[in-house]
């Protein structure tokens, strides 16, 4: 069914035009607003993630930067110890006999700054001799103990760092540090053995500021804790970890690759995560750590990410009142231009239709028209001029209203007739016009053929009478002037009257 001709809103002032496309608009102010939104969210977790990461550096440098100071420590002690030992040793050499070795360590006594727990002394057996601790009456042996089994081997080293015991004299945690002793001809002794206190070795990170969650402490490489500082010195959680073995710890992976350097993650004896430095002590199989508690650490942090957030939320906020308060004024004219331009398109259609018919009018027919020949088709096309034959007489004999019936039936017998991109249009009384883009002479006459065989039938069923048509067809392509071919195809519908009515004249093709 052929349809009215819309025109371009060209007419329409511009500034209209534009407000009723608004939908664009809105959507720009919509994404604007969601882009503004997500930068400012994105900007602030970045710096936050900056602040964080920066946070946690900070920390780590300090790490490192105390740590050495407690490793220092903690080697120069057991440094001290074994040159201690070596040094009895060669004294017990010179005085020679257990009554002497006992005087001797009378003489040496424990030390006054409490590096050592005791001094003692083990025979070939185990069996202690002598020690600056009373020993109990009953007696004592070292010959369960794993370093003094080593010791006692054909092959082995000369002293030995033992891993964290039981003290069987004392029954605390102690770290064994024991020498071997030989006879001249080489045959095992016993040993000089230091029971050195876990506990004091910790006073030397005293100055180290642990925080609530912070640690350090020594293991070896089996994941053993030699000793363990959590929040104080005698803090029971690290007392009770001394001695156990933990081959996930931390600390160990990067340990075993580089001899000093960092180390994050979760510990695997309370669950705390946690950040820090580490040293490797080569000479004593021992790993020397100094781990800070990563909550405690952002605790600064997070204030700040929560005081960032909400800044940023409240901007968000404030955004978002912006951006809603211009949508809705948007809005708002949007849709008084989409009211406005619908009001001129009915206007527009309204003047381009014919109110009795519903097809185009005048107007419309010659703004199709020019278009199309504006348009230069690359096909030809046809215009058909139609005119009622005798309609006078319809009106005279059955009244105005029966005229307008067969005109409107006529009008819906055209429209059902012709293709969707054809166009018809009523000229005014009884002529009609159909231009039929891209149809050539052929299509254009099985067209009007088909208009004029229906056009009875749709008559008759409208006021009981019969009625024939009177058809000019031209076939054009490259015209210029629309008013000319109008009349051409005009004459060639008189032409239809004069050869007696009821037939197609069709006129030659021009600028095909």
């Amino acid at each position: 069914m052929s349809q009215p001709m819309m025109s371009a809103t060209s007419e329409l002032p511009s500034n209209v035009v534009a407000e009723a496309r608004l939908p664009a608009v809105l959507l720009a102010i919509v994404l604007g607003w969601a882009a503004l939104i997500g930068a400012l969210a994105y900007f602030t977790e970045c710096d936050i993630a900056g602040d964080r990461a920066q946070t946690l550096e900070t920390a780590a440098q300090r790490a490192e930067t105390l740590l050495p100071l407690f490793g220092n420590s903690v080697q120069r002690a057991l440094d001290d110890t074994r040159l201690l030992l070596s040094a009895l040793e060669l004294a017990l050499e010179s005085n020679g006999g257990d009554g002497a070795a006992r005087d001797l360590l009378q003489r040496f006594g424990a030390p006054q700054d409490g590096m050592r727990q005791r001094i003692s002394i083990a025979d070939a057996r185990g069996r202690l001799i002598a020690s600056t601790a009373n020993l109990p009456a009953v007696s004592l042996s070292v010959a369960d103990r794993d370093y003094f089994q080593r010791l006692a081997a054909p092959d082995a080293p000369g002293w030995i760092l033992g891993k964290p015991v039981i003290s069987h004299v004392t029954d605390d945690w102690t770290i064994p540090l024991a020498v071997r002793r030989v006879a001249a001809d080489g045959r095992f002794t016993g040993a000089l053995i230091t029971a050195i206190d876990p506990q004091w070795l910790l006073t030397m990170a005293g100055s180290m500021d642990l925080g609530r969650t912070g640690t350090v402490g020594v293991v070896d490489f089996d994941g053993t804790v030699y000793l363990r500082r959590d929040i104080d010195l005698h803090h029971a959680g690290a007392a009770s970890t001394i001695g156990t073995t933990n081959p996930r710890l931390i600390v160990l992976e990067p340990a075993r690759t580089a001899p000093s350097g960092r180390f994050s993650g979760t510990s695997a004896l309370d669950g705390l995560r946690r950040l820090g430095s580490y040293r490797v002590l080569p000479q004593y199989g021992l790993i020397v750590a100094y781990g800070l508690g990563e909550d405690e650490v952002l605790t600064q942090h997070m204030h700040r990410a929560g005081a960032e957030r909400r800044l940023a939320l409240l901007s968000g906020v404030l955004l978002t009142a912006i951006a809603g308060g211009l949508f809705l004024w948007r809005l708002r004219d949007w849709r008084q231009a989409r009211q406005l331009l619908a009001a001129w398109r009915q206007a527009h259609t309204a003047a381009r239709t014919d109110v009795l018919t519903g097809l185009g009018n005048r107007r419309g027919y010659e703004e199709r028209i020019g278009a199309l020949l504006a348009s230069r088709p690359p096909m030809p096309s046809s215009l058909l001029y139609i005119d009622c034959d005798d309609f006078k007489r319809i009106n005279d004999s059955a009244g105005h209203e029966a005229g307008d019936a067969v005109l409107c039936a006529l009008a819906a017998s055209f429209s059902d007739s012709v293709r969707a991109s054809d166009y018809v249009a009523r000229l005014g009384g009884d002529e009609f016009v159909v231009l039929l883009a891209n149809a050539g002479e052929v299509a254009a006459a099985a067209i009007a053929g088909k208009l004029k065989s229906r056009a009875e039938a749709a008559a008759v069923a409208a006021i009981g009478l019969p009625v024939t048509l009177s058809i000019g067809q031209i076939t054009f392509r490259r015209v210029h002037d629309a008013a000319a071919l109008t009349r051409e195809v005009d004459a060639a519908m008189y032409s239809a009257k004069r050869e007696g009515k009821n037939r197609i004249v069709r006129v030659a093709s021009i600028g095909t």
